[in-house]
């Protein structure tokens, strides 16, 4: 289903109406998956539109909550089968899925492709929280699943935001330990590249806030 707004505009619309029950959001990868995660968490906030990911697949689900609230069911899933039952559930959704879903139902339904996850993480700062320090901008679009934690701390506190050295030394240890778990992966020693994966999991975990 086409049409002209770009997808930032295409989440904060598709929660505010109320006749398109589906949304796919082919999320190339985790990392790219949480910014839109972000931005769809941000835009239910404001529609006070309740989240649910634990939700069975049953086509009988209503969009309403218990409380009276407005609820967004999120699925995950590149199944076939699964997909099908998914996309036949009568509660509004959003499905988080690959490329070869986004491909086969983007002239069906709405969709989001997040091989255009520069220009929406750039929209979405500059456009919808006003932010335009270039720095910050540079460092999301580098690294998109720390977009929340460095946004919330740019926005409680602009003037004392440490963008000047720590940004950098981040990103370059960030890019510095990926390098090696490519060249583990490529030299087939399975244990570095785990250890690896773990400090970079461990890095990010001590120095900048998660949600």
């Amino acid at each position: 289903m086409e049409n002209n707004r770009n997808n930032i505009e295409k989440i904060n619309f598709f929660l505010k109406q109320k006749n398109t029950k589906t949304l796919i959001v082919n999320q190339v990868n985790d990392e790219i998956g949480s910014f839109y995660l972000l931005v769809i968490r941000y835009f239910a906030k404001l529609n006070n539109t309740k989240l649910d990911f634990n939700q069975k697949i049953d086509e009988g689900n209503e969009s309403i909550s218990l409380f009276g609230d407005e609820k967004l069911d999120i699925f995950a899933s590149t199944s076939k089968t699964s997909l099908d039952k998914i996309i036949l559930n009568k509660s509004k959704k959003i499905i988080f899925s690959d490329y070869k879903t986004f491909k086969k139902y983007q002239k069906l339904m709405e969709c989001i492709n997040g091989y255009n996850y520069i220009s929406d993480i750039k929209y979405y700062l500059e456009k919808i929280l006003k932010i335009t320090e270039s720095e910050l901008i540079n460092f999301c679009l580098s690294t998109p699943s720390l977009t929340y934690s460095e946004t919330s701390k740019f926005l409680i506190n602009e003037e004392n935001y440490s963008k000047e050295t720590g940004i950098f030394e981040t990103t370059n240890f960030i890019v510095k330990i990926r390098r090696a778990i490519f060249d583990s992966k490529s030299s087939g020693d399975i244990r570095k590249s785990f250890l690896n994966l773990k400090e970079e999991v461990k890095y990010k975990k001590f120095n900048f806030l998660t949600y």
